[in-house]
């Protein structure tokens, strides 16, 4: 990249042997080389060997001296010579016949292009040596960097300059260079450095500009050094702005930063700004910028772009992406206007500060690009452009809209096809002109395909309603989180913010959450990556015992005749083998076993079908579960990796009968996460069974094809007010207060009621014969039970052993 002095130490040799070993000679790009002391038989100045390899007739004649077999105009000498393929025209196939390709590194015309005839790109600047041949301006093929302004080709015409203008660099006519302008002094040339303590400020995507930014104290100019400590009066420490010497990691230096993660303190994000005071009026500008790992490990990070604290464009990049990417946006920015470059320590998967030293920038440029289209796609139409049809909408972006470029060869765009800027070419309720402003397509009425409308993707950066979802209509998942817009925003149960990576701002992304069968908008407390705010997780509580909350086991639908009903006794079948931590039956195939949440079911073409079960038992002694309840049963499944199987599918079950069931692609390694609510009694069995059929196939259609998958099943008893299943039906949950048990002595023939109660309340017993109204009759004092605290009972040895005793007996049970 550069050539500034960064750690440049380096270690190199070179040695020269004349002992070349046995041929072939290959070059390190393979080509073949031939030793001048090689046997040309025939005397015509190629080596014989040399011939033989090309030869299809394996013949010394196929080639002469003064013959061109390949037609080219060149020699077959001279293709020895320049080491290129004589059979070959183009040997390289970059577009440029071989004997243009003189190698001789120096371009002298189109007809001696000085190039190498054996590499497509030969200074390996990325474009091709025919594109650099044939580019207006004409570049050399030979030189990575034809005009010598340190700024290589292919980076000069992304920019929009001139490559072979030396005065004219990408940063000529750039009103903001954070790097360049980067110095110890809050406002110069408009940059002013700080951070967003998103902990304090609350967690949205979209800030207050002047409340949310913490600028760094101090500065270069300030006669005070260096004070260790998070209250400093002086945040800049030998050329960078650092909050403090260690913890929390939140610094900015001329090209890199770090922000704060959570497991350091607060989470910070830190924020280059730039004000563009120096504009003197509305200006159409290219806005560049960067994010890539200086230090490549740990989980990645999040780089943005925020105009007046709205975000524009975002990027999440992996820990090993030393490389980065350049993004680049085209808008019209205001005297006003306030620019901030952000960076969060949100990776792929997790928020937690891991080796997360970034490097980034942001660049201001006046050029705009004859096509402006930015990296999303979306076509800039800036105010003044060229409308010659008097539509009201630009032909640059007209032409751009409704262009193919799908099919071969590509359909060039018309300026006829979208007639009046008040039109809805495509009926999604947004006109020409309102499609024009927002970036989305006019002739298509979900642009970046997400499932939303573009109607209701308002690009603000919040969401407000199914109608204002704030996405983007030109990016399908606008925070990158690996959740499509439409999978955050329309979520039944577990909704999440379409534009932060990690809504909640806890350790994990949005996706991950999912994974963990966690709520991606609320915080979670997690041990050891799972979540403890439930009665059990099958993960974190798996182990090599069964019993006595949970069981490891399989169904064999080959033996038990199948059904989608079972019986949860007898055909439950209890793995017996637990090695290397994992359950099976023993023999693969069948291929039916269990991990903490790996798990694989078995297909019919592997000697039968077996569902591969993980069950929570409500076993019914009193310090377990005493009592019936209602609890919400969480429970995940995907495919632990992509494979070409049709899927699998899972389905909930209690005591047998299916509950709830969904299924994933075998693509799928995000997978679904879904809750149901149900009342649970003691003595229940809650089964979550893994099937080798996939989406759309019968409980016997499933063959056995890469059906490793990932489930987990949790249980809580926390039901949340308007509590709703995942088919969107509302849940009413049973009431605490429900008679657990009744038993009637044998002997006596005396009733014993037993409920859940609390010591704050007293409990009144009533019965009756009939269960008409007005036949109710108090059983207990007048005075009522005092609550234990616990599960309490009363015996009823007056009504229930009457004589003579009564065909049948209701109980009931309130509370004061």
């Amino acid at each position: 990249g550069g050539r500034g002095d960064g750690s440049d130490g380096s270690a190199f040799t070179m040695a020269v042997d004349d002992d070349l070993g046995t041929g072939p000679y290959l070059q390190p790009d393979g080509t073949e080389f031939t030793p001048a002391s090689g046997a040309d038989s025939d005397a015509d100045q190629m080596p014989d060997f040399w011939e033989l390899s090309y030869s299809l007739e394996n013949s010394l004649t196929t080639f002469t001296a003064t013959g061109d077999y390949d037609s080219d105009g060149l020699l077959d000498r001279l293709e020895y010579t320049r080491t290129s393929n004589p059979t070959k025209p183009d040997t390289d196939g970059d577009g440029l016949m071989d004997n243009v390709e003189t190698k001789s590194g120096t371009y002298l015309s189109t007809a001696d292009t000085g190039s190498d005839p054996t590499k497509p790109d030969t200074d390996g600047d990325g474009l091709g040596d025919a594109a650099e041949v044939n580019a207006t301006p004409r570049t050399d093929p030979n030189l990575a960097d034809t005009d010598g302004d340190t700024f290589s080709d292919k980076d000069e015409l992304f920019y929009g300059s001139n490559p072979t203008q030396i005065a004219d660099t990408p940063l000529s006519m750039a009103v903001a260079d954070s790097v360049t302008e980067f110095s110890g002094v809050q406002g110069q040339d408009g940059w002013e450095y700080g951070y967003r303590n998103l902990t304090l400020s609350g967690i949205s995507a979209n800030y207050d500009v002047n409340t949310a930014f913490l600028k760094f104290a101090g500065g270069s100019d300030n006669p005070e050094g260096w004070i260790q400590g998070v209250d400093s009066t002086q945040h800049w420490n030998n050329g960078k702005w650092d909050l403090q010497d260690g913890p929390p990691w939140t610094e900015i230096t001329p090209d890199g930063t770090h922000p704060n993660g959570m497991n350091n303190g607060d989470e910070h994000w830190t924020i280059r700004r730039w004000k563009a005071t120096e504009l003197t009026g509305p200006t159409p500008v290219t806005l560049y910028w960067l994010v890539r790992k200086a230090n490549p490990a740990g989980d990645g990070v999040t780089g943005a772009v925020y105009l007046n604290g709205k975000i524009l464009d975002s990027k999440t990049i992996g820990g090993a992406e030393s490389a980065g990417s350049v993004r680049r946006l085209f808008l019209t920015l205001k005297p006003t206007d306030v620019l901030d470059l952000v960076h969060t320590p949100t990776g792929l998967q997790d928020g937690s500060d891991g080796a997360d030293g970034s490097a980034e920038w942001m660049r201001v440029d006046k050029r705009i690009a004859a096509a402006p289209v930015s990296s999303d796609g979306v076509y800039f139409a800036a105010p003044g452009a060229p409308d010659t049809d008097g539509d009201g909408l630009a032909d640059g972006w007209e032409l751009h809209v409704t262009a193919d470029n799908t099919v071969d060869p590509p359909v060039a765009g018309e300026l006829g096809i979208l007639t009046s800027s008040t039109a809805d070419n495509d009926l999604d309720g947004l006109t020409n002109a309102q499609e024009q402003t927002r970036g989305s397509n006019p002739l298509k009425e979900d642009t970046d395909g997400d499932g939303l409308l573009d109607a209701v993707e308002t690009a603000t950066g919040a969401y407000v309603s199914a109608t204002d979802t704030g996405t983007s209509p030109a990016r399908a998942d606008s925070d990158g989180d690996g959740l499509n817009d439409l999978q955050e925003t329309a979520a039944v149960q577990l909704p999440s913010n379409p534009w932060l990576a990690n809504s909640d701002g806890d350790i994990y992304n949005d996706a991950n959450e999912l994974r963990r069968d966690a709520d991606p908008g609320v915080t979670t407390p997690y041990t050891n990556g799972y979540p403890t705010d439930g009665l059990a997780n099958s993960a974190a509580e798996f182990n090599a015992t069964q019993g006595p909350l949970w069981y490891y086991g399989y169904r064999n639908l080959s033996a038990d005749g199948g059904g989608e009903t079972y019986n949860p006794e007898t055909q439950f079948i209890p793995f017996e083998s637990f090695a290397n931590n994992t359950w099976a039956i023993g023999g693969n195939p069948p291929w039916t076993f269990m991990a903490n949440e790996g798990a694989h079911p078995n297909g019919a073409n592997n000697g039968g079908i077996h569902w591969a079960i993980r069950r929570i038992y409500a076993n019914p002694v009193p310090e377990l579960f005493p009592v019936a309840k209602p609890l919400a049963i969480w429970w995940h499944l995907r495919k632990q990796y992509t494979s070409p199987s049709d899927g699998a599918s899972a389905g909930l079950y209690k005591n047998g009968v299916l509950i709830d069931e969904a299924a994933v692609a075998s693509t799928d390694v995000q997978g679904v996460t879904r809750i149901f609510y149900v009342d649970v009694a003691p003595g229940d069995r809650i089964d979550l069974a893994l099937r080798p059929n996939g989406p759309g196939q019968g409980i016997f259609e499933g063959a056995d094809g890469y059906d490793g998958s990932m489930t987990i099943l949790r249980v809580s008893d926390v039901i949340p007010e308007n509590a709703v299943q995942p088919d969107g039906t509302p849940f009413p949950p049973v009431s605490t207060l429900q008679i657990s048990n009744v038993t009637r002595n044998a002997a006596t023939g005396a009733v014993t009621v037993t409920w859940p109660s609390s010591a704050d309340s007293t409990y009144d017993v009533h019965y009756s014969t009939t269960m008409a109204a007005g036949s109710w009759t108090l059983l207990t004092p007048v005075a009522g039970l005092a609550g234990t605290g616990s599960a309490m009972s009363h015996t009823d040895n007056t009504a229930a052993t009457a004589q003579p005793r009564p065909a049948r007996i209701f109980y009931r049970v309130t509370e004061r």
